[in-house]
């Protein structure tokens, strides 16, 4: 697999216009909306509706000859995600995928530039090749590698639910019990009485001792 760091100096916008996706006006204008609303290149597109986020990795992949891909085609190692910090994949905009000698896959959204590829070959140690994905699956898989880090922190509304009935009864006095209702009793037709439960016989006095009964016979004879 050849390293993919050289495959092109052309901007998105540029081959985005080469493929007849774009016109000069609307690369202007994109342009002017990634300035004001401080947005990525192909988000500002997407929003302006002058293309699909599909129609960029299309255009990307082709041009550059790289691969299309999807985050969840790959399980990613902890290791490698602990390559980079989270900050740098969200600015860049790619995901470290596998990593197979000194050869480290990556996931990106765009082209990245040189300086960028030089430090993502600095903090791997290899040569990088890149797929090439849709921004808004790259961030849903980041979302999800780092909830998965740092999962059990936030507790969720059920969690929190829990938590409180729990806390609730652990402050109740002990040797109290919460009421509970006693379910209503039904009636039915005198024809149809249900069995009724024989009341428990009274508890029989204790026996007397037996030497007690020994005397009485005694005073019989």
């Amino acid at each position: 697999m050849a390293d993919s760091t050289q495959a092109t100096k052309k901007r998105v916008e540029e081959i985005l216009w080469a493929e007849g996706l774009l016109t000069e006006e609307q690369i202007r204008e994109t342009l002017a909306e990634q300035r004001r609303a401080n947005l990525f290149l192909n988000e500002a597109l997407v929003q302006l509706g002058y293309v699909t986020e599909e129609q960029i990795a299309g255009a990307l992949s082709k041009h550059c000859a790289l691969p299309f891909m999807k985050s969840d085609q790959y399980e990613i190692p902890k290791e490698i995600l602990d390559t980079f910090p989270e900050t740098m994949l969200r600015e860049y905009q790619f995901v470290p995928l596998d990593r197979i000698g000194n050869l480290l896959t990556i996931l990106g959204a765009t082209i990245l530039d040189r300086d960028v590829l030089r430090e993502i070959q600095r903090l791997s140690g290899c040569q990088i090749y890149q797929y090439v994905g849709t921004w808004s699956d790259i961030r849903r898989a980041i979302d999800r590698l780092y909830k998965k880090e740092g999962e059990g922190e936030d507790l969720t509304s059920l969690g929190r639910l829990l938590l409180t009935e729990e806390q609730a009864s652990s402050e109740q006095p002990a040797g109290e019990s919460a009421p509970t209702e006693q379910p209503a009793p039904t009636e039915t037709p005198d024809a149809v009485q249900p069995p009724t439960q024989k009341e428990a016989p009274p508890a029989k006095a204790p026996a007397k001792k037996r030497k007690g009964l020994l005397n009485l016979f005694r005073k019989k004879k």
